[in-house]
């Protein structure tokens, strides 16, 4: 017999332990662009710069507060509303197409 409560607190309780991590290493790559010198760090460190901060910003407000802003009663641990839902649905997308399009410009820069 499948245990169903359970299962729905691990779907929930997993993203945050992820998206906990993805800040933690976003957070170490910032932080070792951000020590050098600014006429040292080169045009790709500066996107990739970027692209950290929207990561944790993005992984923040997705995964680690990722069921607390649903509305109260939608999902297991949901204690937010529609207009916290509706925050962090635009956090989560515009971090969605800012590293879509950083990557690009990654790519292009790295050729």
């Amino acid at each position: 017999m499948t245990n169903y409560r359970a299962l729905e607190r691990s779907l929930v309780i997993l993203p945050k332990i992820s998206g906990s991590l993805s800040c933690i290493g976003s957070a170490l790559i910032a932080r070792h662009i951000a020590a050098k010198n600014i006429k040292e760090v080169s045009l790709a460190s500066k996107i990739l710069f970027g692209i950290s901060i929207v990561d944790i910003i993005d992984s923040f407000f997705a995964y680690v507060l990722g069921s607390w802003m649903a509305p109260r009663g939608t999902l297991t641990f949901a204690v937010g509303n529609f207009t916290s839902c509706g925050v962090q649905g635009f956090v989560h997308v515009f971090g969605i197409v800012y590293l879509a399009t950083a990557y690009t410009e990654l790519s292009i820069v790295c050729k």
